[in-house]
């Protein structure tokens, strides 16, 4: 299952290039000056993170109502670079369904 959910956040990482804006591809600074401004800012919280193939953590940031998010890249220095940005998160599955052999 964790390879999976790796995986699958592995292949986000490739896909996010395509989506960022042009100016926000260079916007990078320290990890914890990125958590602590959309924190103050926005008011979000790391929600999930995964390791990309490339070596760097992948983290996603949401507020508590899902109204804003933001996707960070950190290297392996502690160099954070912003990925993506966006509105209106949505959990579509909050928690995976147990299997028939792990619920016996």
């Amino acid at each position: 299952m964790l390879a999976i959910l790796v995986g699958a956040i592995a292949l986000l990482g490739y896909g996010v290039a395509s989506i960022i804006p042009a100016n926000a591809q260079s916007t990078c600074s320290p990890r914890a000056e990125f958590i602590e401004q959309l924190g103050e800012r926005y008011e979000e919280k790391p929600v999930a993170v995964g390791l990309a193939s490339t070596g760097k953590i992948l983290e996603v940031l949401r507020s508590k109502d899902g109204e804003t998010w933001t996707i960070i890249l950190t290297d392996p220095e502690g160099l954070s670079c912003l990925a993506a940005v966006g509105e209106e998160w949505l959990e579509l599955f909050p928690e995976f369904p147990v299997a028939a052999e792990e619920s016996i």
